[in-house]
């Protein structure tokens, strides 16, 4: 007996995203999986480029989130998502042409209310990418075994009802980790998943910032990531707006 396929609204918070967006777009028109059974909402956090304009050329939703931070344009992304699941990915990253459809086979098991997967680097070094990839696999594997699901925003997805009836929205109070702290809420509702075989290709332009701005920011993803998942508090810090 064949499943229904679920209606699904692709999030997509974007900050001055011009340079990336077309590819994160392109990628999301070419999904294998039927037109009329998703759509694209791209939530512009004021952007003085041309995102909302190259959104609306791919056809997509925009919508405007005027609170400056990544937590906000995802709350509202999220609150005004149309589908039965929505899923979440960022402006620099590149799904899989099958993103969708897998997605839609893990929530046919009704006990599950949401999922994460795996993500890559845009990278050269194929060596540094595949060990940075089963470092993270690692990494999350650890955390839903110990009960602490790990959410990503490049690459996660909720079931909208448990979403809107039961977790009613982000907590904006996590300026750093708003989408981590979602799959702690998730789990009291159901299932979360962790799905290896559903991956996604973001930007390093972090890897690409001098170092001591790198250490900087790692140290406060660091600190945000152990006040969400085992502390489940909000970090003290923030990062400067890049998406």
């Amino acid at each position: 007996m064949k499943h229904k396929l679920p209606q699904i609204a692709v999030v997509i918070p974007a900050f001055n995203e011009e340079k990336y967006l077309p590819k994160c777009l392109k990628a999301l028109q070419n999904q294998n999986y039927p037109k009329n059974l998703y759509n694209i909402l791209v939530v512009n956090n004021n952007s003085t480029d041309h995102t909302a304009e190259i959104a609306k050329k791919f056809g997509a939703r925009v919508l405007k989130e005027e609170k400056q931070g990544h937590v906000y344009s995802l709350n509202t992304g999220l609150l005004h998502a149309k589908g039965d699941i929505i899923a979440v990915t960022d402006a620099d990253t590149v799904v899989t042409k099958d993103w969708l459809f897998k997605l839609s086979q893990i929530f046919e098991d009704k006990t599950v209310v949401g999922v994460t997967g795996s993500i890559k680097l845009d990278i050269e070094s194929k060596l540094f990418n595949a060990f940075i990839t089963k470092l993270y696999n690692l990494f999350l594997t650890i955390n839903f075994s110990c009960n602490k699901p790990h959410t990503a925003g490049p690459n996660m997805a909720i079931r909208k009802s448990i979403f809107i009836n039961k977790l009613k929205c982000v907590d904006t109070r996590y300026k750093i980790s708003g989408d981590v702290e979602i799959g702690m809420r998730l789990r009291k509702h159901g299932k979360v998943k962790f799905a290896k075989s559903l991956t996604v290709t973001t930007s390093s332009r972090r890897f690409k910032s001098d170092f001591w701005g790198f250490t900087r920011d790692f140290l406060k993803y660091s600190v945000a990531y152990v006040c969400a998942i085992w502390l489940q508090r909000p970090p003290t810090g923030h990062l400067l707006p890049i998406r």
